[in-house]
């Protein structure tokens, strides 16, 4: 096939592909829409204490990206004076640190009158019932176990960003 006849068999295949593209469209169920974005308070402060930098580097960007203000520690002891410093509305805090535990951090937090209002969360790999129970004792109000998935977390944070008064 050549010239005019060659060029309707190409027209009629495109066209024959289009429509069957089309049909496909049209018969396809619509998509489930998409859940509204979490609406952050940024007024709230959250210190990140967690010594493993990719995990609080990710978390970091993850907070940020809602609208939160965020400072990271890597340690217990950098976690303290932050806190003491920027006296944050919620403190996000790993169990195993390299120089304490989130436990002793979480006392010295509640003994310090400037961080005592804090809302400590423990975000951590240990899981048991016992070191729940711990972390409870020690002040945190609420215990997520890693991996956290990060709906989750922000619905806990947004949910204290609701209550909280203007």
């Amino acid at each position: 096939m050549r010239g005019v006849d060659a060029l309707k068999f190409q027209m009629y295949n495109a066209l024959s592909n289009l429509r069957g593209r089309i049909q496909e469209l049209q018969s396809r169920k619509p998509s489930a829409p998409e859940l509204p974005a979490l609406s952050a308070n940024k007024g709230l402060r959250i210190l990140v204490v967690e010594d493993n930098k990719d995990s609080a580097e990710s978390l970091r960007k993850l907070l940020e990206l809602c609208g939160y203000s965020v400072t990271l520690a890597y340690t217990s002891q950098e976690g303290l004076e932050a806190a003491q410093q920027m006296r944050p509305d919620i403190v996000l805090c790993d169990i195993g640190l390299p120089d304490s535990d989130g436990y002793a951090l979480a006392a010295a937090l509640r003994s310090h009158p400037a961080t005592a209002r804090a809302r400590l969360i423990a975000v951590t790999a240990y899981g048991s019932e016992e070191d729940q129970q711990k972390s409870r004792a020690a002040g945190f109000q609420l215990h997520l176990v890693k991996p956290v998935q990060p709906e989750r977390l922000l619905q806990q944070l947004e949910r204290r960003a609701t209550r909280r008064p203007a």
